[in-house]
């Protein structure tokens, strides 16, 4: 079998069962077991196999990202596998909002205007809820990327997400360690943090009964469900970022399209300042930033 009639077979695997993006899910099954590989080139057939029999696995319901045991997300290829969320494109906002607060977003957006940008040679902050770590890691890539002496705190209460946070950080090009945090605690062992970003379960009640079968069989409701409103985790977050930030810190906070209202009445509630909400690149409420006094 070639490259060519291999990607037509797993397509046609893929399609027939019904997978949204069959076309996309085909190549990448193609791709990483036949990296750089030509169309007209012969294949192992051991090889083949595998790859059919992970097709057969898409094709049942499970994540591709999953089967890999890779996820990409920003510039990083990053480990996954059942127990830790699946990093999803939505969550670039937070990295982009916070590469805008440090000055090094490359490509300026209108929509991150609200945020006021600090010029910072030394950078020190937390990413809590950090799951694989994706946040954290790509946010230090790209400020160490830019001369900016970094150094990030990955944390999680998941014994699994922290392990795959573990894995994560040999891809992180700045200093970086990992910790284990409940925020319901209230409690973080840092302070004088120029930034907080987190991407605490926020999915309601009810939205958890209609997710698709996808993401509610496979992820791990810990990293998705939180009560019924969905807002459980803005309190502590926003007394934790009084506690850790320092004067004109902010912390970043990813939630669902129909919170932005309420987390930054939390924020403000708490004690944060100039609480603002960001939309997504598909136009959803998506994140929302408060500033330490």
């Amino acid at each position: 079998m070639t490259f060519g009639e291999l990607n037509s077979k797993l397509y046609e695997i893929l399609s027939e069962a019904g997978v949204e993006d069959a076309r996309f899910d085909s190549s990448c099954l193609a791709e990483e077991f036949f990296p750089d590989t030509s169309p007209d080139s012969g294949l192992d057939a051991n090889l083949v196999r595998q790859c059919l029999l992970a097709a057969d696995t898409v094709a049942s319901g499970a994540p591709l990202q999953y089967v890999l045991g890779k996820a990409y997300f920003w510039r990083e290829k990053y480990d996954v596998s059942v127990g830790v969320l699946i990093p999803r494109s939505d969550s670039e906002t937070v990295v982009e909002a916070a590469l805008k607060f440090c000055g090094a977003l490359d490509i300026p957006q209108d929509s991150y205007d609200c945020i006021r940008t600090q010029s910072l040679t030394k950078v020190e902050f937390a990413d809590l809820c950090c799951g694989t770590g994706c946040i954290g890691i790509s946010v230090a890539n790209e400020l160490a990327g830019h001369g900016i002496d970094t150094t990030v705190h990955l944390a999680d209460l998941s014994d699994e997400a922290l392990f795959f946070a573990n894995m994560n950080a040999e891809i992180c090009k700045a200093q970086i360690d990992v910790a284990k945090l409940d925020v319901m605690q209230e409690e973080i062992p840092w302070s004088g943090l120029d930034f907080i970003t987190a991407n605490p379960p926020y999915v309601t009640d009810a939205e958890y009964t209609e997710l698709e079968d996808m993401i509610r069989l496979y992820e791990p409701e810990m990293a998705l469900r939180a009560d019924d409103n969905g807002l459980v985790f803005y309190p502590p977050l926003a007394r934790i970022a009084l506690k850790a930030l320092r004067p004109g810190g902010i912390l970043i906070a990813e939630h669902g399209y129909a919170q932005g209202d309420e987390v930054r009445r939390i924020f403000t509630e708490c004690g944060l300042y100039d609480a603002v909400t960001i939309k997504d690149i598909g136009g959803n409420d998506r994140i929302t930033c408060g500033r330490a006094g």
